[in-house]
């Protein structure tokens, strides 16, 4: 009895992140394949930006300086971050006319890319799936879960030169 409701809770879950993956706003961001990249990934990066700090030679993913970068190999973790990302733009909300990210994301899946960088002080969200850059306002549902993964012993430092954009 209980299998059979862990298994109908999973199914639920399941279909809720497929709903907020389908939300126009989220499609907006994410076109085409881009959702299936993030909530499938084989790689997932999370990243700590500073958007203050102009220092040459220092790493940056999309012109942002790289605080702290973490791989996240769980599966569960990597679905965890995709639906929080999902729900926060699905949720969307009104954006400021600054942008100070502090997150990225980048998500990789048979050779396909999605990178996201976040301001939630801004609600503002930048994505930059395959051959595209997109915007769309974000919720702070998913600051928590990626400040979370920043500062998890469960995952790794990420050896990632980044860069991108």
């Amino acid at each position: 009895m209980r299998f059979i409701f862990v298994l109908i809770a999973a199914c639920v879950a399941v279909g809720c992140d497929r709903a907020a993956s389908d939300a126009p706003a989220v499609r907006k961001l994410l076109p085409g394949d881009a959702p299936r990249i993030l909530d499938g990934a084989d790689s997932l990066i999370v990243y700590s930006l500073d958007p203050d700090v102009m220092a040459e030679g220092e790493p940056r993913f999309h012109g942002y300086v790289i605080r702290s970068t973490r791989t996240v190999d769980d599966r569960d973790l990597k679905r965890r971050v995709a639906a929080a990302v999902f729900a926060g733009v699905a949720e969307g909300g009104a954006r400021a006319a600054c942008f100070d990210p502090r997150h990225g994301v980048r998500a990789t899946r048979g050779g396909a890319s999605v990178d996201l960088v976040i301001c939630f002080e801004c609600s503002q969200v930048r994505g930059y799936p395959p051959g595209a850059q997109t915007s769309a306002a974000i919720s702070d549902a998913a600051k928590a879960v990626l400040d979370g993964v920043l500062a998890s012993p469960a995952t790794r430092q990420a050896r990632d030169g980044a860069e991108g954009g």
